[in-house]
C-alpha cells in the first residue's frame, strides 16, 4: 500500500477511503492488516472457507480463516474435549478489495456476504481485532480458560479469557461455559468460550 500526493492510499487494486486505512492495523513487515467479514448459513462455514480457499483468486486476499474454540461437553458422566466454531455463521478475510472479492464470493455461494457498515464495506476496528487477536492467538483456535470466584466477583487466572473478565456476562460453572458480549462491525454479538472455575469462596 502507498500514498499519493492527496493523501489518498492506493493499492493496485484500486482506492482505500481514508476511514478504513484508519480502522486498518499495520504488521511487523508493514503490510496492512484490514479484517472484514464474510456472513454465511451456520453449518455452511467449514465448506464456503474450503471453496474459498480453491476457488478465489489468491491475489485478491491474504488469508481466510474460521476461528475455532476448544469445549469441555458432558459425556456419559465425563468431561470431554470437542472443537467447534468460535463465531457461528462468521469467517474473516485479509483484503484490501472488499468489493471484488464480495462479488467472487457470490459467485462461489450467492447467498453469502461480505458484510458492511451501511452502504460501505468496512474492515473491523482495531479493537474488534485486538480482542479476536487476544482471544484466538496465533492458531486461530481458542483454548480453555480456567477461574476462580472471590466475594463474587470472577478471576480468569488463565487461558485466552485472562484479562477479558469485563466482556464476559454469564457464566455456568456446571456446563463450564462463559457467554462474552464484544462489538463487531458496530453491533453487540454474543458467544460462547469454555471456561472452568476450579474454586469459589
Amino acid at each position: 500500500m502507498r500514498r499519493d500526493v492527496r493523501g489518498t492510499y492506493r493499492t493496485e487494486n484500486g482506492e482505500i477511503s481514508g476511514e478504513a486505512v484508519r480502522m486498518a492495523k499495520p504488521t511487523q513487515n508493514g503490510v496492512w492488516d484490514m479484517w472484514y467479514v464474510i456472513w454465511t448459513e451456520t453449518r455452511t462455514e467449514t465448506v464456503l472457507k474450503e471453496e474459498i480457499a480453491n476457488k478465489l483468486p489468491k491475489n485478491l486476499y491474504k488469508k481466510c480463516w474460521l476461528p475455532e474454540k476448544k469445549e469441555q461437553q458432558k459425556w456419559n458422566g465425563e468431561f470431554i474435549e470437542v472443537k467447534k466454531i468460535l463465531f457461528p455463521g462468521y469467517l474473516f478475510i485479509d483484503t484490501d478489495n472488499p468489493e471484488k472479492v464480495h462479488l467472487e464470493i457470490r459467485k462461489i455461494k450467492p447467498n453469502a456476504r461480505v458484510m458492511k457498515t451501511g452502504e460501505e464495506f468496512t474492515p473491523i476496528s482495531t479493537e474488534e481485532e485486538d480482542i479476536i487477536r487476544s482471544i484466538t492467538g496465533d492458531t486461530g483456535i481458542v483454548g480453555i480458560s480456567t477461574g476462580i470466584i472471590e466475594e463474587g466477583k470472577l478471576k480468569v487466572i488463565d487461558g485466552p479469557l485472562k484479562g477479558l473478565e469485563k466482556y464476559i456476562i454469564k457464566i455456568d460453572r456446571y456446563k463450564r461455559k462463559a457467554w462474552l458480549k464484544i462489538r463487531l462491525l458496530g453491533e453487540d454479538r454474543r458467544f460462547t468460550m469454555s471456561l472452568s472455575v476450579i474454586r469459589k469462596s
